[in-house]
């Protein structure tokens, strides 16, 4: 299976207790899926320069 992540732009809503609410500025495409945990490690892959989208990643 290949993935492939691409950054989209949001606004910060409220914050309590570690979470915080965003609001999408655009709707997502149908069936997409969601980066929650170590979103980090995915924005440092694709700030390495080595390529644009990270693929292959479990």
């Amino acid at each position: 299976m290949e993935w492939v992540f691409n950054p989209v732009e949001i606004r910060t809503g409220i914050s309590n207790q570690g979470w915080v609410e965003i609001s999408l500025l655009k709707p997502l495409p149908e069936n997409s899926k969601v980066a929650l945990d170590n979103a980090y490690y995915l924005i440092a892959e694709m700030k390495k320069g080595e390529t644009s989208d990270v693929t292959s990643w479990r």
